[in-house]
């Protein structure tokens, strides 16, 4: 691949500590402290959406009734039973700010022939972007992916069929969403089956695209060495 190849690590660099998230984004505290209450058995999700200082409620609504069901939270990575890097390896991700931020390929692999589903997630974007896994193989060489980037104070989604590494957008527009990249915490909604798949950022559909027809696979969540996005909580149905 070019220089977006997912699977290129580059070593960290020596020196001052870098700021944190939080610092950087001037993260709105009310945030990062509810993040803190997210737990493995609560009936509901929330974040707080920092609107020119006005904090608006972010709810996960009823998943739909599919065969299996997992809620994780992100701040404990001990409790996340099933997230693997490629080929078994260990998870892509670094533990902070009471989050997780994915380093590379972080799939759920009891999802590995998932044929249809449903997958919410409350993350941040803070550089990058964050790209959903769809129908991926184990080692993922093939699958489909739904890109949400920051752009200044924008975020922009976009649609993309890897095949044997190669990546290339789907024939769907450009989605831009005004104003979202600085507003904290998004709750982001994917739906998938065997033809359709949709994203929704805070209850709002922005995305869809026919025919996804990679039949069956792993689902989860993938960071290229440029992106730098944090997951808090996320809840998964699964067919």
């Amino acid at each position: 691949m070019d220089h977006d190849d997912p699977f290129v690590q580059t070593p960290g660099a020596k020196g001052q500590a870098p700021l944190s998230f939080l610092e950087r984004e001037h993260f709105p505290r009310r945030m990062f402290l509810s993040s803190l209450g997210f737990g493995l058995l609560a009936a509901a999700r929330w974040a707080y959406d920092a609107i020119e200082g006005v904090g608006s409620l972010v709810s996960f609504g009823p998943a739909r009734n599919l065969d299996s069901y997992a809620e994780f939270d992100f701040q404990n990575t001990n409790d996340l039973p099933g997230w693997t890097g490629v080929k078994g390896a260990d998870p892509g991700w670094k533990k902070e700010e009471g989050a997780v931020r994915p380093t590379g390929p972080l799939l759920y692999h009891p999802s590995m022939n998932a044929i249809a589903g449903e997958a919410s997630y409350i993350i941040h974007v803070a550089k990058g972007a964050a790209s959903f896994v769809l129908h991926s193989d184990p080692e993922l060489n093939s699958f489909y992916a739904i890109r949400v980037a920051r752009v200044k104070n924008d975020l922009q989604v976009r649609g993309y069929l890897v095949e044997n590494r190669k990546e290339k957008p789907l024939a769907t527009p450009l989605i831009t969403v005004p104003n979202a990249a600085t507003r904290g915490a998004h709750l982001c909604t994917v739906t998938f089956d065997d033809e359709v798949m949709s994203l929704k950022i805070n209850g709002t559909t922005v995305f869809s695209a026919q025919d996804a027809t990679l039949q069956g696979g792993v689902i989860g969540l993938l960071a290229r060495k440029q992106d730098s996005f944090y997951v808090f909580s996320s809840r998964i149905k699964l067919a």
